[in-house]
């Protein structure tokens, strides 16, 4: 993924509330490690932190695109 995209996208995650500030940080890994793998070409913020609803009491949803070739690889780890 590329860096200077991820930065500029993921400036929404300092607007959610303090209570979900444990998620941020997941957030801000799971980012962090989706941009130095060549296999990720995007990850999806999906449940209710997607939607806006999202309390401290909340999972987290992710769901991550993987380049195609990649795929046996990354699913057999």
């Amino acid at each position: 993924m590329d860096a200077e995209r991820i930065s500029r996208t993921a400036g929404w995650l300092d607007d959610l509330p303090a209570a979900l500030a444990d998620h941020v940080v997941i957030l801000r890994r799971a980012l962090a490690e989706a941009e130095h793998d060549p296999r990720v070409r995007g990850l999806q913020v999906q449940g209710s932190i997607g939607r806006g609803t999202a309390d401290r009491h909340s999972d987290l949803d992710l769901g991550m695109v993987i380049t195609d070739d990649a795929w046996p690889s990354f699913v057999d780890v």
